[in-house]
């Protein structure tokens, strides 16, 4: 049970440190992922321009192509672009994501011109909500760097608020826990006094069921 508490601590503790990092600079999990994807590159790149090196210096007869290093090289480039590059990755798949949002809200804006054209009152919902999509994919391929800083910060206090909550209510429940433990047992001041309490009931229990009522251990109590 200490054992889970504990990691349930931590948990809150990493909610807590993520969320802040994001509030602080809402990029830095995409700026992150960008530079391992530029160095995942450039070191598959690097292996396989070696490998082509290697093969080509020995012996062997299963000498590797000049396409292969060709296209090592490009993944070199490619990777080199990356790495310096550090918001290359967001914008690529925030642009994606806009490209997506614009179409599918001009297929859906269509969609709710036609059933206009069958005297229906159900095309002004899909209206709407197909203006808005369409209207957000292209607003995020105008700015798709700062739509996902918005998002990565609302993310960041969303994972800073829980963390918070959940450390507190773990805290609260260790505290509940050792309580418990203390009443439970035997050899505890709580557990001797309820037994105490025990004892004087039953001894103020007469022989035919009647309770007496000794004053002095009532005035105690």
């Amino acid at each position: 049970m200490k054992q889970m508490l504990k990691n349930y601590s931590l948990g809150a503790l990493a909610c807590i440190v993520m969320g802040v990092a994001l509030l602080i600079n809402p990029h830095i999990i995409t700026d992150v992922l960008n530079t391992a994807v530029g160095v995942l590159l450039i070191a598959w790149a690097a292996v396989g321009v070696i490998g082509f090196i290697a093969s080509r210096s020995s012996d062997s007869r299963e000498k590797q192509s000049v396409f292969s290093l060709v296209s090592d090289i490009i993944m070199l480039l490619l990777g080199v672009y990356v790495f310096v590059n550090p918001k290359l990755l967001e914008t690529i798949v925030m642009s994606a994501l806009g490209i997506y949002l614009l179409c599918s809200g001009i297929a859906k804006l269509a969609s709710a011109l036609h059933i206009k054209k069958y005297g229906t009152d159900r095309w002004l919902l899909p209206l709407i909500t197909a203006t808005i999509t369409a209207v957000m994919g292209a607003f995020i391929i105008a700015a798709p760097t700062f739509l996902s800083g918005s998002i990565m910060f609302v993310i960041g206090l969303l994972l800073t608020v829980a963390g918070v909550v959940n450390f507190v209510s773990g805290f609260s429940a260790a505290r509940e826990l050792k309580k418990l433990m203390r009443e439970l047992d035997p050899d505890s001041k709580p557990a001797k006094k309820t037994r105490e309490r025990v004892r004087r009931s039953a001894s103020n229990v007469s022989s035919d069921g009647s309770k007496v009522i000794d004053v002095k251990n009532y005035d105690e109590d």
